[in-house]
């Protein structure tokens, strides 16, 4: 948590002081002697209040302020954006921590179905291999974002061809 001390009014009738760590390090980006709420990139800021200084011209100030981790957004993982967030299986893009609301942007698209296979999408596990193959789609977390095993089935005995899907 961070908290505000030597609280003073300054020329033009502020209320303004400095910041302490009660413990750890406060991840609040200082900006010259005033005080500044704004957040390191990935953490939303949160600050409870108190009546200003004796004679400021606000009525009340922050006197806590906390900075606290945003959680990783839809469609990926990870303990919070500050720590890092990964697109889920099946899905392209990244996660990149922002200093204002919502914290973070994030690009995470879903990946279709690879060549010889069809359906919905890779992320949902129902990427099926076309007729004339066989095999597996498997999303992962690299790209391309899955692992495709569709193979063609070779033709059976006593027939002529490459394999069933050329004929």
């Amino acid at each position: 948590m961070c908290a505000l001390q030597g609280l003073f009014v300054d020329e033009n009738g502020n209320c303004v002081g400095s910041i302490a760590a009660s413990s750890g390090s406060c991840p609040i980006a200082p900006i010259g002697s005033s005080i500044n709420t704004r957040c390191i990139p990935g953490f939303a800021p949160q600050s409870s209040t108190t009546p200003a200084c004796p004679g400021s011209n606000t009525s009340t100030f922050p006197t806590t302020f906390t900075c606290t981790a945003v959680l990783c957004p839809a469609n990926s993982n990870g303990i919070n954006v500050p720590a890092g967030c990964a697109c889920n299986a099946g899905y392209s893009g990244l996660v990149t921590a922002t200093a204002t609301a919502p914290f973070f942007t994030s690009t995470c698209q879903i990946v279709s179905c690879p060549a010889n296979s069809n359906g919905a999408n890779v992320a949902s596990g129902a990427c099926r291999c076309n007729a004339g193959y066989n095999g597996t789609v498997t999303p992962t977390n690299l790209a391309p974002f899955f692992i495709s095993m569709c193979a063609a089935v070779s033709c059976p005995a006593n027939s002529t061809g490459i394999d069933v899907p050329s004929g």
